[in-house]
């Protein structure tokens, strides 16, 4: 959990929103650096419908992923 803060808090942190991979289109993707983890971590959120912001998963960060983050680095 430590890990997946640390990416969502990162102020490089790339969003999708929606998350181009939720299913319902309620899914928000954030890919953001740890440094706990040394790596991209993904995490994904989602919000109810009294606009509270829930942490659904992470998990270490897919190419395509890695892709959006260092091209938004640019």
């Amino acid at each position: 959990m430590e890990w997946a803060n640390e990416a969502y808090a990162d102020p490089m942190a790339v969003d999708f929103i929606p998350d181009y991979a939720s299913a319902t289109g309620k899914g928000m993707r954030r890919i953001g650096w740890s440094d706990g983890a040394g790596l991209l971590i993904t995490v994904i959120t989602v919000r109810d419908d009294t606009g509270r912001l829930w942490g659904a998963t992470a998990f270490r960060s897919n190419q395509a992923d890695h892709d959006s983050y260092t091209e938004d680095e640019s």
